[in-house]
């Protein structure tokens, strides 16, 4: 062993005596540590960036930001914007819901309000009337008065107390009617009775009258019918103009949306 290294020693000591070696010692370092680097990217402090942080400083405060305060907002942002921009370069933000969501939720607004929805023309706002008047409709109203009567009740008992509603012109008991539309009354009690109602309001008969469904028995009296209606254009002018301004830009917003779809190459895969 002690003979290999005398014999090894000389030339060890010549090659690191050699320039050239140095050089490509250093070569190689310079390339690990500055080669491989990425290219310095740029955070642009914009001038909008610091007047906006004026005006919420002043907002808050009262006053304007000295010059300590603005720079340590600004150093905030610069450290911020770095680890943000870090997090998309390191694709953070396609493993995080939240964040895809928050960016998604961002580029909706922009195209939100990348335009101005201009005021509909008369043609525009009649076609829009003529169209959807139907969901501007006033439903079905229904006021009405209910009694739960024992689910035991007999049919003697169901039609003493019939008798009395119906003989007497008052009953401080009861609170003021239900008003309620044609959905709710099929929903929670049946269509019969929805129907039972309308043709005593259309007829105007006011008596009390006996129901039941397959759990329940009732007591109920018509006190007041509507028919679904339809309002006048006038009526409803400022609603449609709003909904048909909101419907233009759902329209423009779908527009852009496929224009940056059709940027990209749609694969599907399939499952194995």
């Amino acid at each position: 062993m002690t003979q290999s290294l005398n014999i090894a020693f000389p030339f060890i000591k010549k090659l690191v005596s050699e320039p050239l070696l140095h050089f490509l010692v250093l070569s190689l370092a310079i390339y690990l540590l500055v080669d491989d680097a990425p290219e310095p990217r740029q955070i642009l402090v914009e001038p909008t960036l610091i007047e906006q942080f004026e005006l919420d400083y002043h907002a808050m405060y009262g006053q304007q930001p000295n010059e300590e305060e603005l720079g340590k907002y600004i150093k905030a942002w610069i450290s911020e914007e770095a680890l943000y921009l870090e997090g998309v370069e390191m694709g953070i933000e396609d493993q995080d819901p939240v964040i895809r969501q928050t960016i998604i939720n961002k580029m909706y607004n922009l195209l939100q309000n990348s335009k101005i929805i201009s005021e509909p023309t008369n043609e525009e706002i009649n076609d829009f009337y003529h169209e959807n008047s139907h969901q501007y409709a006033v439903p079905e109203n229904f006021a009405f008065q209910i009694v739960l009567l024992d689910s035991q009740s007999t049919e003697a008992q169901i039609e003493t107390r019939l008798n009395e509603l119906n003989i007497s012109s008052f009953d401080s008991s009861f609170d003021e009617p239900l008003v309620r539309d044609r959905e709710f009354i099929e929903e929670y009690y049946s269509k019969s009775l929805a129907d039972e109602l309308k043709e005593r309001g259309i007829q105007g008969n006011n008596d009390w009258f006996y129901f039941h469904d397959s759990r329940k028995k009732y007591l109920v009296k018509s006190v007041g019918y509507r028919e679904q209606a339809i309002p006048e254009f006038e009526d409803i002018l400022d609603r449609m103009i709003a909904d048909w301004k909101r419907f233009q830009q759902m329209k423009n917003i779908d527009a852009q949306i496929e224009k940056i779809v059709s940027k990209y190459e749609v694969i599907e895969l399939e499952v194995n």
